[in-house]
């Protein structure tokens, strides 16, 4: 059956007359009949107009003409259309030409009209919008072969295809009753929707909401609902005329009186015999609201797929959208929804009725739990109880120095694994009853890939539940910070799940590992003291879960350890390492050395990198010497470290040579790093690299150290002022610049060097805390120090200290974002003195080190970080540098005295 006839249609139905049609389009076609044998017209610019040979009148004709979108958009199409180029939004551009439809005859009872969509457009962010002679309407329709095809009582007067920008998008959030708004939400939000008012049978309002100031900054819209009334109570709020009216005018009363912006309606007693009469209740409210100036929302339910279209009940979007400034869409309660295509496909639909500036893609912040095909959405404390907390497990009352300590979760988990559709941590568990459980853990992670679909269908914004339950983590608020200024999610940035063990002692952070919930972690404490362990699940909950204290005691009657220095000149006597140095003139590779005893006599291939965005690059003095041997390698970065402001010359070569390009930038003259004045002039240089075509630029380099940074100045707070304003310029001048943190020096020293030196672990703390995951699209780390395999958590003879070993800095400084941002290694090297004289004094840690062992733990770290998930870029410290004095740069080189590469061959077995 025709649908009624709603504004939109009769607005649809202006017509313009032939002699305007005729001024506009020069010679317009003649009236071409449309037959039962033929029920098509159609223009070689692509539009075609169509109705049923079955309801087609035989009097019935059009008349179509094209303007060129050039011509139109010039104001070359003369008078006729200046009013419809000045009318048209600045968010739209014509992606056809503009079409002129005039009939004569009987209208068919259903037509169709269709433009096809150009090649290579992208056909999810194109509309139909049609001129009525006063100002252009959203036309419904759906993509179809290649096509935008709307169905019409009557076809509109002139129509285009329409590419719709990018609108600064709005966020919203929902309070519930007895909670509170947190300063840093309303930072976050444009609006606050208030649930807890409850409609009562007789029209009238119940229930109350949450208390927030209004006219803070933020739009403030009671959430109206149905849930008071039993079955079929609605019906006569909506049919009634007397009330009806009564209803409406309470809701209308309610939002001026209380001096909202306006309402939400979410009536969720909407049946299909009751979807006209609520279609008009809602046109007829959001008249009287917008006469007070006051906005109206409507929310419904998640509608029933049904192929590539959707049943929505007694809630029809398309008529809905018309008379409302917004419709909150939710998706499923299904975490998986947004991973197997569910939402892809809703969204899809849903541009296709409704003004995509009008969709609000509503999403919740809770974690979900399956009960025997049941949905149902936890709080965080919720979500975690089953894996319960840290506890001792299978160890001695008092352990002494060099005994096993395990602990272990008290919980029911046995697995816990990353979920690539729902994009989070996913476990199980049985419980008491035999009834099996699966949750899922909501993240901010989680949270960025779900607004993705709101990014790529452009929608006006999004609408997120729960956000204001206890625990949940800041990462949320980033990730609506990070939304609204329109950063792309990385779909790698957060697609792992794991249990991190951490034991702090007196000294900090002495170990990380990573285990499955139900595997107990064996720690062997190297001397007394007392140690704490915790463990988190990473990412998403920065609370750990639980921790438990142990008393390691003396060993008594036995004399004391002498302790290690922290920078020793030997690794202990059991582990002995040849070094034969080249002849001073020799021009082959190094001479052969001693293999390590670990690793059975020569090099062994780590696990090679399975699919990903991982990538590897090297770092180079000036220019690119050896080409051939990094792409041996498995090279596809060049890293430069840049002190002027015009990289163009280093970027012009490193994508000459088949390279992607790493400009890390720090100027010459630091003294003014601190500066807030300065920061504009550092973020414009800044941005002319990555105009320039820079594919990647570092932010500053070890900013935590005074040869870097102004003493008595290091913070990392400061700095994320830098990276914020560096972040904004890059991205105005590229948008595909990949923006990574500047990586701090990894350092202890801070006691020994107060104002001199910032411990990086603290450093990203800073920053961390003052949101520089907003600002960067990596984390940056510098990983130089490392004497052990990177597959080593302990073992190092200095001490244990987590910037010794490679696992440890990457749990760290990963957490420290939450799992929010991968990590970018802008250098990771292995020094060793071998084709060299012995190594100055400050660097005597690394004087066994073998070059066969750099080779070997190159390879390795590679392995561990592309196959991490955690992991997206890792520069090399560095390809060929030949400076050997008291900064030894020349032992971190892979290209050896001689001109030989044996990590080039050990990378390129794991990489390529």
């Amino acid at each position: 059956m025709p649908r009624p006839l709603h504004p939109l249609f009769r607005a649809l139905s202006l017509l313009v007359t032939c002699g305007l049609l005729a001024s506009a389009c020069g010679s317009a076609s003649s009236f071409v009949a449309l037959t039962t044998q033929n029920p098509v017209a159609q223009l070689p610019e692509g539009l075609s107009v169509s109705a049923s040979p079955a309801t087609l009148p035989s009097d019935f004709r059009v008349q179509l003409s094209a303007v060129p979108a050039s011509t139109f958009a010039g104001g070359g199409a003369g008078d006729a259309w200046a009013a419809a180029l000045k009318a048209l939004p600045a968010n739209l551009r014509l992606m056809s030409a503009l079409f002129a439809i005039s009939t004569q005859g009987h209208l068919p009872q259903q037509m169709f009209v269709s433009v096809v969509v150009p090649a290579g457009a992208d056909a999810s962010v194109l509309d139909l919008y049609a001129w009525n002679g006063k100002s252009w309407d959203f036309l419904p329709a759906q993509a179809q072969g290649g096509e935008l095809v709307a169905t019409v009582a009557q076809p509109p007067a002139a129509l285009g295809l329409f590419e719709a920008a990018l609108l600064p998008p709005l966020a919203l959030t929902v309070l519930e009753p007895g909670q509170s708004l947190t300063q840093a939400a309303a930072g976050a939000f444009n609006a606050v929707l208030l649930d807890g008012v409850l409609l009562q049978s007789d029209g009238s309002l119940g229930g109350q909401v949450p208390g927030v100031p209004l006219h803070q900054g933020y739009a403030v819209y009671p959430i109206v609902g149905d849930q008071s009334l039993s079955g079929g109570q609605l019906s006569p709020l909506l049919s009634d005329p007397a009330s009806r009216l009564k209803h409406l005018q309470s809701l209308v009363a309610f939002a001026v009186s209380g001096g909202y912006d306006g309402l939400v309606l979410n009536y969720a007693g909407v049946t299909p015999d009751l979807g006209p009469s609520y279609a008009q209740f809602v046109a007829d409210l959001a008249d009287q609201l917008h006469g007070q100036s006051k906005t109206l929302l409507v929310q419904v339910p998640p509608p029933a797929r049904n192929g590539d279209l959707f049943q929505t009940g007694g809630y029809d979007w398309r008529v809905l959208g018309f008379s409302v400034d917004a419709l909150l869409a939710p998706v499923s309660d299904d975490p998986a929804a947004f991973g197997n295509g569910l939402a892809d496909a809703l969204f899809h639909w849903a541009v296709g009725e409704v003004p995509r500036g009008r969709l609000r893609l509503l999403t919740s912040a809770m974690s979900v739990q399956d009960t025997a095909g049941q949905f149902t959405r936890v709080d965080q404390a919720a979500v975690l109880a089953p894996l319960g907390s840290v506890t001792l497990s299978d160890t001695v009352a008092t352990p002494h120095p060099g005994e096993p300590i395990a602990v272990k979760l008290s919980g029911q988990v046995q697995s816990l694994a990353y979920d690539t559709q729902a994009f989070a941590p996913r476990y199980t568990y049985t419980d008491t009853a035999g009834a099996a459980h699966t949750l899922w853990l909501t993240t901010g992670s989680t949270l960025r890939q779900r607004l993705t679909v709101a990014q790529k269908y452009r929608l006006g914004g999004i609408a997120l539940a729960d956000l204001q339950v206890s625990g949940v983590p800041i990462d949320m608020l980033n990730a609506i910070t990070q939304y609204k200024a329109a950063m792309q999610a990385d779909a790698a940035a957060a697609a792992h799940a794991e249990l991190l063990w951490t034991v702090r002692g007196s000294g900090g952070i002495l170990a990380l590992a990573t285990a499955q919930p139900n595997e107990p972690y064996v720690y062997v404490a190297p001397s007394a003291g007392n140690y704490q362990f915790s463990a988190n699940l990473q990412p998403g909950a920065p609370q750990p879960l639980g921790s438990v204290s142990v008393q390691v005691a003396e060993v008594t009657n036995t004399p004391t350890p002498v302790p290690a220095t922290a920078t020793p000149t030997a690794r202990p006597t059991s582990v002995p390492r040849v070094v034969v140095p080249t002849s001073s003139g020799g021009g082959g590779p190094p001479a052969p050395t001693q293999p390590p005893a670990n690793n059975g006599g020569g090099f062994v291939p780590p696990p090679p990198i399975g699919a990903g965005t991982f990538q590897l690059g090297g770092q180079v003095p000036g220019g690119i010497g050896h080409a051939a041997q990094m792409k041996q390698g498995g090279m596809t970065w060049v890293k430069f470290q840049i002190t002027g402001c015009d990289a163009s010359g280093q970027i012009a070569a490193g994508h000459a040579a088949g390279f992607k390009v790493l400009a890390s930038y720090k100027p010459a003259d630091t003294s003014r790093a601190a500066d807030p004045s300065y920061w504009p002039e550092y973020a414009a240089c800044a941005a002319g690299m990555a105009a320039a075509g820079a594919d990647a630029i570092e932010v500053w380099n070890e900013a935590n150290i005074d040869a870097d940074w102004p003493a008595g100045q290091i913070s990392g707070v400061t700095y994320t002022g830098l990276l914020k304003q560096a972040y904004a310029a890059i991205k105005g001048a590229n948008g595909g610049t990949l923006v990574i943190s500047g990586a701090p020096s990894p350092t202890g020293a801070a006691a020994a060097f107060p104002g001199r030196v910032m411990n990086d672990n603290d450093f990203i703390a800073q920053m961390a805390s003052s949101g520089a995951a907003n600002y960067m699209d990596c984390v940056g780390v510098h990983y130089n120090e490392g004497i052990v395999s990177p597959k080593q958590s302990s073992g190092d003879p200095r001490d244990n200290y987590y910037s010794r070993y490679f696992p440890s800095m990457v749990d760290l400084y990963y957490g420290s974002f939450g799992g929010s941002r991968p990590l970018c290694f802008t250098e990771l090297g292995y020094l060793t003195p071998e084709g060299y004289p012995p190594l100055p004094a400050y660097f005597g840690w690394a004087g066994n080190t073998t070059v066969a062992e750099q080779a070997q733990w190159l390879a390795d770290a590679a392995s561990l970080a592309g196959n991490s998930g955690k992991v997206r870029l890792m520069i090399v410290w560095n390809v060929d540098f030949t400076q050997y004095s008291s900064d030894p740069q020349a032992g971190y080189a892979i290209v050896r005295p001689g001109g030989g590469c044996p990590a080039c061959a050990a990378l390129g077995a794991v990489v390529h």
